[in-house]
Parts: C-alpha cells; sequence; structure tokens
C-alpha cells in the first residue's frame, strides 16, 4: 500500500513538470517570432526614415548653394547680366560666322554666273550708254576717277547740290566731256508727282542751278521713277500728262534697258551688280544702263571697273545720251500733229518734216 502511494506522489509531481516545459517553448517560439518581426519592422522603419534624411540633406545643400549665389549676387550684383551678356555675345559670333559663310557663297555664285555671261550670236555690240542717277555725292568723284582711266564718257542725271562740293563735281563733268541730265531738284515723289505744275516747279529749280553752275541748260531728262511710274497722287495719267508737257516744252526723256539693280537703299552686293548689268546689256545691241552714284553705293562704285573691262572684251563701245541720240522710253506718247511752241530747234525741225512727209 505504501509503495502504491509512493508512486502515486511520484506521478503527480513529474507531470506539471513537462507541462511547464511545454509552456515555456511555445513561450519561447512566441518570443522568437515576436523578435523577428519587430526586427522586420525596425527595418522597415529604418527605409523609411533614410529618404527623410537624404532629402534633409539634398535641401541643406540647396539652400547652402541658393545663400552662396545670393550672397555672389550681393556681392556683384551684374554677374547675371554678365553670363547673360557672354551668352549672347557666343551666339551673336556664331550668326555672324554664318553670315559670312552666305556671304562667301552667295558672292561665288553671282561671280561663276557673270563669267558665263556672253552677247548672243544675234547680237552686234553697238554702244552702251552708262548712267547714273541721283547724284552728285563723293561716289560721284571716284566714278569720275574711273571713267577717266577708262577713256569713258557717262551720262549723269543729277538732283539738286548746290553745295561747294557739288558745284565741283558737276564743273569737273563737263570738263572732262560727260552729259548733265535733269532728275529733277527734290527727286521728292509726293512734292514733284503732286501735279504737273509741282514737277515743272522742281525741275526748273534743279535746270537753274544747273545753269548757274555750268553755264548749260539741259534738255533731257529721266523722270524719278521712270516715265511708267505710278504717281502717288494720281497715278500713271499724271505721269502721262508730264510726259507730253516736257515734248512739247523742248525736252527729251529717256529711261533704260538694262539695270544694276542698285536703287534700293540696302545695296547688292558687288557680284551681283555686276551679274544684272552684264545680263540686261548683253541682251541688246545698245543698251541705257541705269546705275546709282548717291552717297550709299559703294559696290555700285566697286563694281564698275569690272563692268567696263567686261563689256568691252564683248566688243561694246561708250557714249554719252542727247536729244538725238538712242534713247529708250517706257511711256511714249504721240504729241497732236499740231505744231506747238519749243524751245528745242532740232525737235522743231523734226517735227515740221513729220508734217511734210
Amino acid at each position: 500500500m505504501k509503495k502504491i502511494m509512493i508512486i502515486l506522489c511520484f506521478l503527480l509531481f513529474i507531470n506539471p513538470i513537462y507541462l511547464y516545459a511545454d509552456d515555456s517553448t511555445d513561450t519561447l517560439k512566441e518570443t522568437d517570432e515576436t523578435k523577428k518581426i519587430d526586427t522586420e519592422n525596425n527595418e522597415e522603419n529604418d527605409n523609411n526614415k533614410a529618404p527623410e534624411k537624404t532629402n534633409a540633406k539634398d535641401n541643406t545643400l540647396k539652400e547652402n548653394n541658393e545663400n552662396e549665389t545670393e550672397k555672389d549676387i550681393k556681392k556683384d550684383p551684374n554677374k547675371i547680366t554678365e553670363d547673360k551678356d557672354e551668352l549672347k555675345e557666343n551666339e551673336s559670333k556664331e550668326n555672324e560666322k554664318t553670315k559670312e559663310e552666305l556671304l562667301k557663297e552667295k558672292k561665288e555664285h553671282f561671280k561663276k554666273e557673270y563669267e558665263k555671261i556672253k552677247p548672243k550670236s544675234y547680237i552686234n555690240p553697238d554702244t552702251i550708254y552708262l548712267t547714273f542717277d541721283d547724284g552728285p555725292s563723293w561716289i560721284t568723284e571716284k566714278i569720275l576717277d574711273i571713267l577717266k582711266k577708262e577713256n569713258i564718257k557717262a551720262t549723269f542725271f543729277v538732283c539738286g547740290n548746290n553745295t561747294k562740293y557739288g558745284k565741283k563735281i558737276l564743273k569737273r563733268m563737263i570738263k572732262e566731256g560727260h552729259k548733265i541730265g535733269n532728275h529733277t531738284y527734290s527727286h521728292d515723289y509726293n512734292k514733284i508727282y503732286k501735279d504737273v505744275g509741282s514737277f515743272f516747279k522742281d525741275l526748273y529749280k534743279n535746270e537753274k542751278n544747273i545753269y548757274e553752275i555750268t553755264g548749260i541748260k539741259p534738255k533731257i531728262v529721266r523722270l524719278p521713277g521712270g516715265s511708267n511710274n505710278s504717281s502717288p497722287h494720281k497715278g500713271k495719267d499724271l505721269i502721262t500728262k508730264i510726259n507730253k508737257k516736257l515734248l512739247q516744252r523742248g525736252y527729251t526723256y529717256i529711261d533704260w534697258n538694262a539695270t544694276a539693280a542698285d536703287s534700293s537703299p540696302t545695296s547688292p552686293i558687288k557680284e551681283q551688280i555686276i551679274f544684272n548689268v552684264l545680263k540686261w546689256s548683253t541682251k541688246y545691241n545698245n543698251s541705257i544702263v541705269l546705275m546709282h552714284d548717291s552717297a550709299g553705293k559703294k559696290n555700285s562704285l566697286k563694281a564698275l571697273p569690272t563692268i567696263i573691262k567686261k563689256l568691252k572684251s564683248f566688243g561694246y563701245s561708250f557714249d554719252v545720251l542727247s536729244e538725238d541720240s538712242f534713247k529708250v522710253t517706257f511711256n511714249t506718247v504721240k504729241l497732236d500733229k499740231k505744231i506747238t511752241s519749243y524751245k528745242s530747234n532740232n525737235l522743231l525741225k523734226k517735227q515740221i518734216s513729220n508734217l511734210l512727209n
């Protein structure tokens, strides 16, 4: 009996230990899992916090840079302006380089083209009448030097210039055998093409000025814009009336059939002017070439020696215009068959001859 009691007591003592051991094991497992989860959570938190720290650093650096820039600007307020100016200067240099390259290509193109020009086989080169409008100016003096060197005579349709220098140039023209034509005193379209009376008032003013300087009253006239231009006030009808009056009063108006196309304020390049003149002049046996000698026509001046050389090589000679020479008129008007009062005896004789025939 005692033995049985001892065994029961032993069993009762051992069982709680096993129970405790099981509980401890579960607790240990739970503890390890909890630690693992805590570790993962901590890592995630660290990862989430890291960018904040990095962004904070970046922001700090940015603020420092901005502060430094602000300090630099305060020390030198022109810093930004200088940087912009430097950029603009670099861009400008690149553009200039491009412009120079384009200009070089343009020069080479027109030179290549004018070198090809020759009169057609059916053309019999005869006479070239070089004419210069809008002078006198310092360009005119240089042109006279070239013409003298080449032993060539030309016609100058001059505007009003009553200066000491202008008088000197007009006197030289006559002395060296050139012809002077009337191109109105003012060359002001709004003024001269207001009506017929306004045109002749301006024309006579220039005629008087030329006469007082040279002793000559020119009878050849070139209307500003040509004999077929549309006046700003009354169109071509007014120009036609002026043309008729010019003939009735003993004048001869003359246009052109070849041009340098150098009338615009921005003058073409030298090579283009040469091309223009040769292209048009070689289309005809006789050509009246329009060029300009106002102060801004440097390229026309530079082109002239080559133009003369080329035209001479084609067999052309040079002469001045007159009332009886070859002429071109864009707007050819006819007078009535009744005899009109003329100041020019030559024109009067011609009309009488026409009436008799």
